[in-house]
């Protein structure tokens, strides 16, 4: 029998179909785990964040944008706090590797970074460095941007425009940004905190009073001028309402002279656990005043005053001064003019710098009443050297008698 007998060549095809062979079973084998690396290798890599204190930070995955600022997954750390959610004014520059976002979203983020970033940054700076008309100036033009997102940047703008209005004796305009701030706190939606610098708000977290900008001292005219502005926000402020928001709006209605307006926020306020002085402040009732504030005790003991809310004690000290001026005893006199000049030439805790101007201007006045005119024109000096932003403006802080 005779043996077959095979060429080269017919061995090399057979080596090959078994190759071909080997490498298809080992496709089917191995198809899982091949599959499994090849997706890994097309995850688009994380983004890259460069913070404007030179830290860098490394987001997993874009959420979303907004004027609020960029969202990432999962929460990166930042001056040690975790947070999801960073500010525009915080970013320098973002490195996002292709297609790990849609081309919109990316747009969206270039817009948002550029409009925003280095103008709030240069708002938060000037707050920093305490040049709030400036910080105004640079703030006003971002608000309608921010106005429909609560966050710690809209709050920064607020804060911006309420310190700018004060520091050039505006208390009306202050109000109106105080409204929103008070809104934003009381929702949560940013905190004394995020405020860059030292100074803070001190505000009665019942009555939404402001130690900075007391709900008295307003004027006529420009309260008439903001009475629909006030009302216009109030009302598109969602609920709840924090009481200090109708609070505030009822100074203004009750020194604009609009008596309707005023009751019907005062008819929001809470009938508990809200101290009824404000409401008495705000519509004039003279007759508590004498009762609860010029008692024997007020009148004669700074201890009494001492054991007053911080955000009362100001206002009952300065409307004790001016009932003391009415006295016939000039010891008794002589003691309310202390009682007016005492927050700007002892206790300079007062954060209102209207009722400390206030006080002044009426001292003056009085002493040269008495005819003292060095003594008036001493206070008079005074006040224009601690208070330029307001020396002009010859407020007194007195309960409006109701119109």
């Amino acid at each position: 029998m005779q043996v077959p007998r095979y060429s080269s060549r017919s061995i090399l095809w057979q080596c090959a179909g078994i190759i071909a062979l080997l490498i298809e079973l080992l496709t089917c084998v191995m198809g899982g785990p091949t599959a499994a690396l090849a997706q890994e290798s097309v995850t688009p890599k994380p983004t890259t964040i460069w913070l404007r204190n030179q830290t860098r930070v490394v987001a997993a995955t874009i959420s979303s944008a907004s004027p609020a600022g960029l969202v990432v997954q999962p929460a990166v750390t930042i001056a040690g706090v975790p947070t999801t959610r960073i500010s525009w004014d915080e970013i320098d520059q973002l490195e996002i590797p292709p297609n790990a976002i849609a081309e919109d979203l990316q747009t969206l983020i270039g817009d948002l970074h550029s409009t925003l970033g280095r103008p709030l940054y240069q708002v938060k700076h000037r707050v920093r460095v305490g040049d709030y008309p400036l910080a105004q100036t640079a703030a006003e033009p971002l608000l309608d941007l921010l106005d429909e997102h609560p966050s710690p940047s809209a709050y920064l703008l607020y804060q911006a425009m309420m310190w700018g209005e004060l520091a050039q004796g505006n208390r009306e305009q202050a109000m109106l940004a105080y409204l929103r701030i008070l809104d934003l706190l009381s929702k949560r939606a940013a905190k004394l905190g995020d405020i860059p610098g030292a100074r803070r708000l001190s505000i009665d977290p019942k009555s939404g009073v402001c130690s900075e900008l007391l709900p008295l001292l307003l004027d006529e005219a420009e309260s008439k001028a903001i009475l629909a502005d006030v009302a216009t926000l109030v009302d598109s402020l969602a609920e709840p309402k924090h009481p200090g928001t109708y609070l505030y709006a009822a100074a203004v209605a009750q020194t604009a002279g609009d008596i309707a307006e005023r009751d019907r926020y005062l008819e929001q306020l809470p009938a508990q656990d809200f101290d009824p002085i404000w409401k008495e402040l705000i519509t004039g009732n003279r007759a508590l005043l004498a009762t609860d504030w010029m008692s024997s005790d007020l009148a004669t003991s700074d201890a009494a005053l001492a054991n007053l809310s911080v955000f009362v004690r100001p206002l009952a000290r300065h409307f004790r001064g001016q009932q003391r001026l009415a006295a016939t005893d000039i010891a008794t006199v002589q003691a309310g003019i202390i009682d007016l000049i005492y927050p700007a030439a002892i206790d300079s805790s007062l954060d209102d710098r209207g009722i400390a101007a206030a006080g002044l201007a009426i001292a003056s006045q009085k002493l040269a009443t008495l005819g003292d005119q060095a003594g008036a024109d001493a206070l008079a000096k005074e006040r224009g050297e601690i208070f330029p932003e307001i020396a002009a403006k010859d407020r007194v802080a007195t309960p409006a008698a109701e119109k």
